[in-house]
């Protein structure tokens, strides 16, 4: 293989298409067959639908087949069965990997660079990352009817689960993350307006609500890190979710079964990760990875050992947020969020030593009735991972947070109708319920020069 392939593909043919003009459809549905056998063999063939059957025959993505060859993708063929012909209901879906079309058309290849481009964590590829659900072929039954999708496996080793239906994914994604994301990011704004942290970053020039002031500075350091951590994460949630809800529901007609809920798995993964695994579960699997992909390949090119690769990968995870920090008009502190993650790198490496190294001593030394066999219960390694990774974000998130504030990050609006100001919350001169006003919409700049002007955010 040239690791140029991907996922799935639709092909359409109705029982009566055998010959004449139907001969077109009728031999790629013998294309489709034998790249289904390739596959088995370890051989791949080119089965891309042409760019003209588009609409009918979208293309669909699956993606990593554990041990599957780099590149390769699958391709699915649409038939109808031969009892439902002049029904129209009852279809039966063909799932086999396909071949990067090399010889096809421009917009065919333009097509799958696109879809590389904008597919970050490669669902629709076998080198989608690790801690998603796998894509494999579904089986097939002893007459060879190959199985529906839902008989894999629809959950992760790390949690990560994807929907079986269009129905489950609208009610799942609607109810359980974008409405209670919704309300949480609209609780955060009205909560970071009634400190200057999070309006001008860190300050003494402006004087805290009296609420405020009487706390002591350590529970006031902890609010502004749980209202930090509280509204990114349901931030991140409700931008996520809501754009897979509109492409399930909204571009099936533009994108065909790559916008299948089977292609949208969920955001984060199981907070078990977190309680199992400590700071290397929280950044490896619970939260989102969305970048997991482009942060591994280099280390993966530069065939770097275990810690290398996670220095490599919080480093370029600091440089992407010190670009977000550098081209923010007000002045900011551009190297702070990259500390902050070469910390939390640091952190995950700390986490290890005293795991492998000082807790077998520290149990060594501890009566033999206390902890049997050796080994401490797992309620109390749950409690000392949770323990390390809330102390460490705690002690080390002051760089990234403050950033923020410098930046104005948190006077963005993030919900249009606020429902805490609708119930009076919020600050006095600031209860309005509809937050996008004018200045909230994109406008063209005009500066002194032409690499000045622009349409401005």
């Amino acid at each position: 293989m040239n690791g140029k392939d991907r996922g799935l593909s639709t092909s359409y043919s109705s029982p009566g298409q055998n010959d004449g003009g139907s001969g077109r459809h009728a031999g790629r549905q013998a294309d489709l067959h034998i790249s289904q056998d390739a596959k088995l063999d370890g051989r791949m063939m080119n089965s891309m639908p042409t760019l003209e059957h588009r609409e009918k025959q979208p293309h669909a993505k699956l993606s990593e087949k554990s041990g599957g060859t780099s590149g390769e993708a699958y391709t699915q063929t649409h038939t109808r069965t031969m009892g439902a012909a002049n029904k129209g209901e009852d279809e039966e879906f063909e799932y086999y990997w396909q071949e990067y079309p090399a010889d096809g058309s421009f917009l065919a290849r333009l097509d799958w660079a696109f879809d590389i481009c904008s597919t970050f964590r490669m669902t629709g590829w076998n080198w989608a990352i690790r801690c998603l659900p796998p894509y494999e072929v579904p089986p097939r039954t002893a007459d060879g009817h190959q199985l529906p999708l839902s008989s894999l496996p629809n959950r992760s080793e790390e949690g990560y689960t994807r929907s079986p239906s269009r129905r489950h994914f609208f009610l799942k994604r609607l109810f359980v993350n974008v409405i209670p994301s919704y309300i949480l990011v609209d609780l955060c704004a009205v909560l970071m307006m009634q400190d200057p942290y999070f309006i001008v970053g860190p300050t003494d020039d402006l004087p805290l609500p009296p609420h405020l002031a009487a706390m002591h500075p350590a529970l006031l350091s902890l609010r502004r890190t749980s209202l930090s951590l509280l509204g990114v994460l349901s931030a991140l949630h409700l931008v996520f979710n809501s754009g897979a809800l509109c492409l399930c529901l909204l571009f099936p007609p533009v994108l065909g079964f790559r916008a299948h809920p089977w292609h949208l798995p969920t955001v984060s993964g199981s907070f078990a990760q977190v309680l199992d695994r400590g700071l290397a579960g929280f950044w490896g699997a619970w939260w989102h990875q969305t970048f997991r992909f482009g942060f591994e390949a280099p280390a993966r090119w530069l065939r770097l050992g275990p810690r290398g690769a996670i220095a490599v990968a919080f480093l370029q995870s600091g440089l992407l947020h010190a670009a977000g920090s550098y081209s923010t008009v007000p002045d900011s502190r551009w190297w702070e969020p990259p500390l902050f993650f070469l910390l939390a790198g640091l952190g995950v490496q700390l986490q290890r030593w005293l795991v492998s190294r000082v807790l077998p001593l520290l149990l060594g030394l501890a009566p033999r009735g206390l902890v049997a066999r050796g080994a401490p219960p797992r309620w109390a390694c749950r409690l000392g991972n949770l323990a390390f990774v809330l102390a460490w974000l705690q002690a080390t998130s002051w760089p990234l947070l403050d950033d923020f504030g410098r930046c104005g990050l948190w006077l963005f609006e993030p919900v249009p109708v606020s429902l805490f100001r609708a119930l009076g919350y919020g600050p006095p001169g600031d209860r309005r319920v509809w937050r996008y006003d004018s200045g909230f919409l994109a406008r063209w700049y005009s500066g002194k020069h032409w690499w000045d002007s622009g349409i401005g955010l």
